[in-house]
């Protein structure tokens, strides 16, 4: 852009400050003022020069004199303060205040040349330094000298920056050859008209700008990173928050409960206390009045009297001998018989596995667990030895079943009937599971174990069970005392919820057709699908043992041959013959649901033979199921499970802790243990305290 400039004769140039002619008024600078500012800097580049006050001065008149039909006046300092407030603007992203004035082309234009701007001033910084950049004269002389424009630029420029006055006459028409000190200060002013190419200051210049772009972007992110981070803090703050307040909520509850049953304690103990009284004064009045009162009252009267106050009558003299017995007096304790209101918590266990779980529940109960020791004798007899004093009070027996089920329910047993004796009020049994629970049905010309080992827990002095999952409901009724069957199932559906990744895409299957109601009642309540395998081998379900299909008997009559029956009668009862019975035969296995691409999840109470899962893992795969879980309450893994689990397309095998497992948990890593002390605990506590046991059961079908 060529521009013609009018310069005065000392030394060319004119210093607005210095003017003789009237000082015009000064106006605010609009988006037009600024291009024109921001152009003439560019062309002036008044951050190289030595002496940038001229160069300020010399913008300043030349705004001056373009805008003098608009009475435009601006002095040096003025060009300067605008300008450095405009890159204020823009270094710092201020484009609102850059956006002020003017429309988006005047702007679009103001950031262009503001960004030409801030590139001088970045060769300023770069260059401007030069005694601190360069120590050494000679250093700093090949620098300029590599910074220096070619001849044939210098020679197209020289003529551009030095314009004759108006009405001089040029001595020579070949310019003289200005001294070095000259040369430089020309190549300096001419250098931002001419736009010199200088390949090493343009790159750092770019890699400046394209750096501190990179860190505003990094600062930004990390200005985010740490929003995200406060909203998360805040979100936990707030869910602690609610936790406090619903724990706040429970502690209330449970202070206005007890405050309840205190005010019926006292309520009771108030009405025996006016019952004794107005047995008392009955007594007194049936005295005073003499013969108004029959022997057989005042007698009723004494017997009453005798069980309020906790008195023991000795009745063993035979009835015609009547003889004063002596009353048994401990100072102020009177009911010998009868301790405070507790409980205690034993473990009916001889090894350490066994006892963990009895440990869990007493630690969420916040008791200790009971002193005995239960140890087998050289001639393996179980031998049983309590510790502690247990009467009248409640008597919890934790019992876990191991590999040797026989010796497990003997000390039980043992236990059971040693607490008796010692003067327990009630013995409950918390056996998780159920011992001999398969054995439940009458098969051939065997027994049903179980209804027999309900009948010695009765007689040991058990007179309560809690246990979970029993293999058949029925076998509640065995027993002659409460049964608590507690359910496991709400602690596996949490473990699907959150430890299967998308379980939304899983699909619960039943082994077999007997294990359908259990998986329905699962899919139910996750809200997935069922698929049953039927056609499974059922060994020890089957119709084969019951003795239906034995042959009948043969009789061998040894008396008259007349007392023979004709062949053609030879049935039960003469002339009844019975139906051929067909043989039963197993259908090939097919899977009745869609299985293909889901996750397949077996559900089942108890898994001890793992052949059967097996089995049906294998098919499932062949279906199209991509992963395989099992679920069980109790996981007794016996024989070689854990081997054949870890070589199986069996993903994960899922149990709780109701049987000790841990050394196959060491055999194979697949098998997980779901904890389910906290649900035994709830059950203690409710039973002791005599409160409802249906929160334990809720939403819990009758088939789960």
């Amino acid at each position: 852009m060529e521009r013609v400039v009018e310069l005065s004769s000392n030394g060319g140039f004119s210093i607005a400050g210095l003017s003789n002619t009237p000082r015009k008024r000064q106006v605010r600078f609009s988006a037009r003022h600024d291009i024109l500012l921001l152009r003439e800097v560019i062309a002036q580049n008044p951050f190289s020069s030595k002496e940038p006050g001229r160069i300020w001065a010399r913008v300043g008149e030349i705004i001056t004199a373009a805008l003098q039909d608009e009475s435009f006046e601006v002095d040096a300092r003025r060009c300067r303060e605008r300008t450095m407030l405009l890159l204020d603007y823009y270094k710092k992203q201020d484009f609102a205040s850059l956006r002020r004035f003017g429309t988006e082309r005047l702007y679009a234009q103001k950031e262009d040349l503001l960004h030409e701007v801030l590139e001088l001033e970045a060769e300023k910084g770069l260059l401007g330094s030069g005694e601190n950049k360069y120590q050494d004269e000679e250093l700093r002389k090949r620098a300029l000298e590599d910074l220096v424009l070619p001849e044939q630029d210098k020679i197209s420029v020289m003529p551009t920056q030095t314009v004759p006055p108006a009405g001089e006459e040029t001595q020579s028409s070949v310019p003289p050859t200005p001294d070095p000190e000259e040369q430089e200060e020309l190549v300096e002013m001419a250098a931002p008209t001419a736009k010199r190419a200088c390949q090493c200051c343009c790159q750092t210049y770019s890699e400046i700008l394209s750096f501190l772009e990179k860190r505003s972007e990094a600062e930004q992110r990390l200005r985010e990173e740490e929003m995200a981070l406060r909203r998360e803090e805040l979100e936990i703050q707030r869910s602690k928050i609610a936790l406090e307040r619903e724990r706040l909520g429970a502690e209330r509850k449970e202070r206005e409960r007890r405050f309840e049953l205190e005010s019926q304690e006292r309520q009771v103990i108030l009405d025996l206390l006016k019952e004794k009284w107005c047995l008392k004064t009955s007594k007194t009045y049936g005295q005073n009045i003499g013969g108004w009162v029959s022997s057989e009252d005042a007698k009723m009267f004494q017997v009453k009297q005798a069980h309020l106050e906790g008195d023991v009558l000795c009745s063993c003299e035979p009835r015609g001998k009547e003889k004063h017995t002596p009353r048994l007096s401990y100072g102020s304790h009177s009911r010998m018989n009868i301790a405070k209101s507790g409980y205690r918590v034993f473990s009916a266990n001889s090894t350490t596995a066994c006892t963990e779980l009895a440990k869990k529940i007493t630690e969420r109960l916040g008791v200790e667990l009971g002193k005995s020791v239960v140890y087998q004798e050289s001639n393996r007899e179980t031998r049983v030895d309590v510790k502690e004093s247990v009467r009248g009070q409640d008597i919890f027996i934790i019992q876990t079943i191991p590999r040797d089920v026989n010796t497990a329910i003997m000390e039980l047993l043992v236990m059971a009937y040693a607490l008796k004796t010692s003067c327990a009020k009630n013995i409950i049994g918390v056996i998780p599971y159920f011992p001999y629970s398969k054995q439940c049905k009458m098969r051939k010309r065997g027994s049903i174990v179980c209804k027999l080992l309900a009948s010695m827990l009765a007689k040991a002095g058990l007179t309560h069970i809690i246990t979970m999952d029993l293999h058949q409901k029925e076998i509640q009724g065995f027993f002659s005392f409460p049964v608590d069957n507690l359910r496991a199932s709400p602690f596996l559906l949490q473990y699907i919820q959150e430890e299967i990744p998308d379980y939304r895409n899983a699909i619960i299957v039943a082994k077999s057709p007997s294990a359908a109601k259990r998986a329905q009642s699962y899919a139910e309540r996750l809200r997935l699908g069922l698929a049953v395998m039927h056609g499974e081998a059922q060994c020890s379900e089957s119709d084969m043992a019951d003795g239906r299909h034995s042959p009948p008997c043969v009789r061998n009559t040894s008396g008259h041959p007349g007392l023979e029956l004709p062949w053609k009668h030879q049935a039960p009862f003469p002339g009844i013959e019975l139906p051929i019975m067909m043989a039963k035969e197993k259908p090939p296995i097919t899977v009745v649901g869609d299985v293909g691409g889901r996750i397949a999840i077996i559900v089942d109470d108890i898994i001890d033979d793992v052949e059967d899962f097996v089995a049906a893992a294998e098919i499932l795969k062949e279906r199209g199921a991509y992963k395989i879980y099992i679920m069980a309450t109790h996981g007794l893994l016996s024989a070689d499970a854990p081997r054949l689990i870890e070589e199986s397309a069996i993903d994960e095998v899922v149990v709780t802790n109701t049987v000790p497992h841990e050394v196959q948990k060491l055999q194979c890593p697949k098998i997980k243990t779901v904890d389910v002390s906290m649900i035994l605990a709830e059950a203690i506590r409710r039973i002791h305290n005599g409160e409802s046991m249906a929160y334990l059961f809720r939403n819990i079908t009758v088939d789960d």
